[in-house]
Formats: C-alpha cells, structure tokens, sequence
C-alpha cells in the first residue's frame, strides 16, 4: 500500500471512534502485505469507504478524507488486476467481440491506466492521491508523454479546457506539436523529427504543381478585366469569366483548369462572407472541395455523428466502468469523408469568423481525437495499417483553414501542420485580389490536399 494511504487512516482514526475497526483492519494488513494487500481485502474497503461518504453523521473531515482513500483504493485495485495478468497476456492481444473487450481486463497498460483514473478524478473534482512515478519500463518517448501528463494532472488548481484535451491527447499517445509551449515538454529535437515526419516542403509550392503556374497567369488576366479602376473586383463579371474560361478548349492541365475555375465561378456567386454562419461556411468549404476532387469523393455534411469515436468512447468506458457501454455517442462531426457511410477517412471542423481563439484551440484539439479514433478504427475494423500512410484534414476558421497531418511513428503518433502556409477562400475586395493576383499558394495547398484525399 502506497505511504499516502497510510496518512490518511492515521488521520481517519483520530478524527472518530467510528474509524477505529476500518483503521486497524487496514493498518494490520499494511503491516502483513507491504507490496500489496489481499485483494479480498479491496471490496471490503471501498464498501466500509463509501459507508462512511454517505453517512449524514460523519464529519466534513472524514469525508474527504474517505474520498481521497476511495480514489486510491479504486487505482491499487486496477493496478493489482493489471499486474496479476500482463505476464500471461500480452497487451496487444486484446480483441473486440460484439460490445465487449475479451483478452484482458484492460487494453490500458500501466502507468496509462493510473493516469485515466487521475485524469477523471482531475476533471470531476474529486480528491486525488499522490501520482507516483513509474517509467523504468517507459521508452524515452513515452516518458516525456508520461511526465507531460503527470505535470498537468499534479498542478493545484482545475485544468482548464484546453489543458484537459491536452491531456487527453497524450494519453491517446499523441505527441501534438501544435499544443502551447511544446518544446519544454519534448524538446527542440523531437519536434524537429515530428515536424520531418509531417511536414511537406512542396505543398503550397505553385511551380511543383503541373499546369498551375498557366492557371494563375490566367487569373491575374481575369482580375485585370473585371477590377474596377476603384479596385473593386466585380463578381458578377468574374463569374462570367470563369464560364468563357471553361468553355475554352485545351489539352494540356484541363484539370486544374477546371478545379479553380469551377471554384472560383462558385465563390464569385455565393459570396462568402464574415457574417456567415457556420453551416453556411462549411457548405461553401465542401463545394470548393468537391470542385478540387473534380466531386468523385462523398463529403458528408449536416448532423453528423462519428461512428468511429462512438467506438472509442464504447471502449473508454467499459476501461473506466462506467455507463457509457450502453449510452454512448459518437462525437458531433461538420465535414467526414466517408466511404459508403460506414468507413469514416478524414474529419474536418469548422467554426464561423466571430469565433473565440478559445473555441477554436479547443475544436482543433477535438479534431486531432476525432481523427486519430479514425485511424484506429480502421485499423481495427479493417486491417488497415498506417505504418506507410499519414492521414491529413483540415482546421477551419471561417474562411482560413489550417491542414494538418497525424501519422503513426513506431507505437505513438504525431501531429503537425503540412504546410505552414495557411489557405484563405476569398470573403472581401481585399481578399478577392490577393486570391486572384497573387502566387498561387492557396491553390496549390488545395490541390495538394485533394490529391492526397484521392490517393
């Protein structure tokens, strides 16, 4: 039994008499079992613990001090069935049958399993117990994961939101490059590999992309006939443009060609702007995207759930011992590739212009979890190993949108941006003659995305 334990029943034996036969029938087994008690000895515990919680007539005292022993008695005794099975069944050997976990009592190992449990009693204000370290068996990697988590979880006061999915990041073994500050956790030389695996150096990179060089000349061409001598870009002549431009007939890049111009016909009728909703941000998002993938893909929009998180949370709560293996919900999703509605590839979120930074710290958090439980869903449901492959989707602020990538490296996974340059759709005069006079960066990003989803 660990020694914070032990403080708390010296201080529940002061405090009443009522105490005194709990107290010596722990302390008596302490003193016989000093690795770790019976576990006959654990139900008992928890039954005589929450007795007391819930008797009117203990005192405040007591009561904390019953929570705090409760906590630590539910983490020992998932320790302790932990360690009476780990060298008879591997961790790997766990499989999914109908609604239930078979194979072992966790899919968890140890030290992470601990750590869910804190992170719970973290989150729902509960009284905590020491976390005592154990990384002797970790590899370098997964201490710093390890020691990130345990900081976060150790700080006095509550965790805010944005800290709270940091934490569950982590412990879904994600290393996410893009959280505050990540270098004091992993380091400038992890975040350089990291950056390695996910970065692409030619992603938003016009020239690197056949026929688009032409299709931005064509452009600027286009911006000169319809701008106006005030600068103002008129859209309804540029909508018309981009038909006469279309019907041209030409051999060489037509889809490319087709992509921009497709789109650029759409945004210069529907008129994306800072005061749109979010539905209407992510329908503008999905036509442009459709015009890309030349509409061979099914993006899916509207009240969508994840089925693939579903899944997931199905399986955290049967870890935890919860409810939520009969009244689980999948997590509420803006844009999902899928294959016939069932397989689930890639996630995008959307929020409106007017969002908090807040907000959106907190979707793309939510949109690295919703992905990674992708991922692992298809490996698990289909065989699909991402040893070669990465996953990339997309972050979206109203009509700024961040691509990330999330790629398995040995037996955790990282989580960068592909590109650092962040593509815009144009929303106003200004950004219609930067879009239509400028490099070609946003298109070529797109592009680039939408070959990688078609691949």
């Amino acid at each position: 039994m660990h020694p914070p334990m032990h403080d708390n029943l010296v201080v529940l034996r002061r405090t009443s008499e009522n105490w005194s036969d709990l107290a010596m029938f722990i302390s008596y087994s302490i003193k016989n079992n000093t690795n770790d008690p019976p576990e006959k000895h654990l139900k008992l515990y928890m039954s005589s613990l929450r007795t007391i919680i819930q008797d009117k007539a203990s005192t405040n005292e007591q009561q904390e001090v019953a929570r705090k022993l409760e906590l630590e008695v539910e983490l020992l005794h998932m320790r302790n069935a932990w360690e009476s099975i780990r060298e008879q069944i591997p961790p790997t050997s766990s499989k999914r049958k109908g609604g239930e976990t078979v194979g072992r009592i966790s899919r968890f190992a140890e030290p992470w399993l601990t750590l869910l449990y804190h992170l719970r009693a973290k989150v729902k204000g509960q009284p905590q117990s020491a976390i005592i370290r154990c990384t002797d068996h970790l590899s370098k990697v997964h201490t710093m994961i390890y020691d990130f988590t345990c900081t976060r979880l150790s700080q006095k006061e509550q965790l805010s939101k944005v800290l709270e999915l940091d934490v569950c990041v982590a412990l879904s073994g994600i290393i996410n490059a893009r959280m505050h500050d990540p270098q004091v956790f992993y380091g400038v030389d992890l975040l350089e590999q990291i950056r390695a695996e996910c970065v692409q150096a030619d992603f938003s990179d016009c020239s690197k992309v056949a026929g688009l060089s032409e299709v931005v000349m064509e452009l600027k061409a286009a911006s000169a006939e319809v701008t106006g001598e005030d600068g103002v870009v008129d859209l309804k002549r540029l909508s018309e443009k981009m038909i006469q431009l279309m019907a041209e007939k030409t051999e060489a890049h037509m889809s490319i060609r087709k992509a921009v111009f497709s789109a650029v016909h759409f945004m210069a009728l529907r008129r994306p702007s800072v005061s749109m909703s979010e539905s209407k941000v992510v329908s503008v998002w999905e036509f442009v995207l459709s015009c890309f993938t030349d509409h061979a893909l099914n993006f899916e929009t509207g009240e969508l759930v994840s089925k693939a998180s579903k899944h997931r949370c199905e399986i955290l709560g049967e870890e935890l011992n919860t409810d939520t293996t009969t009244s689980a919900y999948g997590k509420k999703v803006d844009l999902q590739l899928r294959v016939e509605d069932e397989l689930e590839l890639n996630n995008s979120e959307y929020k409106r212009c007017s969002t908090s930074q807040q907000k959106l710290d907190l979707q793309f958090r939510k949109n690295i979890l919703i992905n990674h439980s992708m991922m692992l869903y298809l490996e698990e449901m289909i065989g699909w190993s991402w040893d070669d492959f990465h996953l990339l989707a997309m972050d979206v602020h109203g009509w700024t949108a961040t691509i990330f990538c999330l790629k398995r490296v040995g037996d955790v996974f990282v989580c960068d941006l592909v590109t650092d340059h962040a593509p815009v759709l144009p929303h106003c005069n200004t950004s219609w003659n930067d879009f239509l006079s400028g490099t070609g960066e946003t298109i070529a990003a797109l592009w680039n995305y939408s070959v990688s989803l078609l691949s």
